[in-house]
Order: structure tokens, then C-alpha cells, then sequence
């Protein structure tokens, strides 16, 4: 893989994949909402190798319009580092409506942006969409985002079973943890992953999909300690 997409890259999780692909020396495009935060994220690596492109996967359309202001032209690897936050609130105290919201921006934004890339990807290209831990454990508050990840986890299996015979390389890397990263807002001693290291975790997978520890499809991050 020698170009890197980036849904997401100017969250945490997306900051440290962009910077991890820089320093395997490939190329990379940082997609974001606001050029602003995206002009940021390339100005972290003055060397020229990331390009910033504004482009929003909240609805099919928008993705649609991201494939088709990119150039294509090979195999290459795209990764969708979208997250959404809620807010804490107990399953009985939870409003059907807002979770419903929640679910179409989270799990609607996977969907629309494999809806676009997947057909527009040459073989031997990868993608991998970002979880959570959250799907295999009860975290207070947070039921409707556990089931999000519980969702979009079959969402990936799924997907890599449908497209197995046009030589895409699709996985879901769960990370099981808080990851401590460039907005440093995650405080507490439980022990969490760095942004670097889930980094270097996403971009060994890129590298290399078809190796033992990479096959998934449905793989996992969690802290050393």
C-alpha cells in the first residue's frame, strides 16, 4: 500500500494513522469535515506528504461525492476512523428518538462511506473501519453506543464475506480502550492506548492484511498493561 485515505483523520484515533503512514513514508489523504482542523493536520507533517479533502460520509451523497473528488488510479488502503459521542444515560432514561439519531450518524456513516469506496477500490486494495470494545462489555450510560459497535462489527464481517472474490481486504480493528491523543481529554488512571500506538497497530495491518495476526476479519487493540 502506498496511499492511505483517512475518514476521520482529525479525531485522535485519525491523527495518529496519519501519522504512522508518514513515517512508513506512504501517501496520505486526511478527510475532515473543516478545512480548518484538516489544514492542522497537515501542517504536522511538513513534508508534503499528506493532502487534506474536505468531505463529509454523514450521508450517501456526501460519500459519493468524496469518492469522486479522489483519485483512484491503484490499489490503496482507506481506513474509516468515525466515531460519534453520547452523552451518558441509563437504557430506561434513554430516548428512542435520540438513539435512532445516534445510530444513523454512527452506523449511517460506515455505511454510506463502504457504499461509495467499496465499488470504486481495484483489487488488492484494503479497507478497515475503527470499533470499539464496547460491543462485548456494559459500560453505564453508554448502551446505545455499545450497541452501535455491536452493529457495526457485523457490519464488517458481513462486508468482508460479500466482496471475498473481488480481492479487497476488509477488516474492523476494535480498539478496547480510551485512546490518549492529540485533544488529551481523557483523564484517570485505567490503563489506555496512545494514539500512536493504535497508529501503528492500523497501518502493520495495511502493510501486510494477509498475515496470521491480520486475517480477521474482526481484529483487536488493547492496552499493553
Amino acid at each position: 500500500i502506498e496511499h492511505l485515505v483517512v475518514l476521520g483523520a482529525t479525531g485522535d484515533v485519525g491523527r495518529g494513522i496519519v501519522a504512522q503512514a508518514v513515517e512508513r513514508g506512504w501517501a496520505v489523504t486526511a478527510v475532515g469535515r473543516r478545512d480548518a482542523t484538516l489544514r492542522e493536520v497537515a501542517a504536522a507533517h511538513p513534508d508534503g506528504r499528506v493532502a487534506v479533502q474536505t468531505g463529509d460520509v454523514s450521508t450517501s451523497e456526501g460519500a459519493r461525492d468524496l469518492v469522486s473528488a479522489l483519485t483512484i488510479d491503484g490499489p490503496i488502503a482507506v481506513v474509516v476512523a468515525i466515531s460519534v459521542p453520547w452523552r451518558t444515560v441509563r437504557v430506561l432514561d434513554t430516548d428512542y428518538a435520540a438513539a435512532a439519531d445516534y445510530w444513523r450518524s454512527y452506523l449511517g456513516a460506515h455505511v454510506a462511506a463502504i457504499q461509495a469506496f467499496v465499488p470504486a477500490l481495484p483489487a488488492g486494495s484494503v479497507l478497515l473501519g475503527i470499533g470499539g470494545g464496547m460491543a462485548d462489555f456494559v459500560a453505564p450510560g453508554q448502551a446505545v453506543v455499545s450497541m452501535s459497535q455491536a452493529a457495526e462489527r457485523m457490519l464488517y464481517r458481513t462486508l468482508h464475506a460479500e466482496v471475498a472474490e473481488r480481492g479487497i481486504e476488509i477488516r474492523e480493528l476494535m480498539i478496547v480502550s480510551r485512546v490518549l491523543g492529540h485533544s488529551d481529554r481523557h483523564g484517570g488512571a485505567a490503563p489506555m492506548l496512545t494514539d500512536r500506538e493504535v497508529g501503528e497497530r492500523v497501518c502493520e495491518i495495511l502493510a501486510d492484511p494477509g498475515a496470521e495476526p491480520h486475517l480477521g476479519p474482526v481484529l483487536k487493540i488493547t492496552p499493553a498493561r
